[in-house]
C-alpha cells in the first residue's frame, strides 16, 4: 500500500502527531453492521408481504 505523496510528506513532517495505519480494503468481520445487514438481506430475500401496505 502506498499513501499519496502529499499525505506521506505531511506525516513525515509530523512524526510525533500522526501514524499511518494500514487497514484492509474490505473486512466485514471487523464491522458488526455488515453481519447484521447480511442477516436482514438473507431473511428478506424471498419475503412475501401480506399486503401492499406491509412493506411500508
Amino acid at each position: 500500500m502506498v499513501a499519496s505523496k502529499e499525505v506521506a510528506d505531511f506525516v513525515a513532517t509530523h512524526p510525533d502527531d500522526f501514524l499511518i495505519e494500514w487497514l484492509p480494503s474490505y473486512a466485514p468481520d471487523t464491522n458488526p453492521e455488515e453481519q447484521c445487514n447480511a442477516v436482514v438481506k438473507r431473511e428478506m430475500l424471498n419475503a412475501l408481504p401480506g399486503s401492499v401496505e406491509e412493506p411500508r
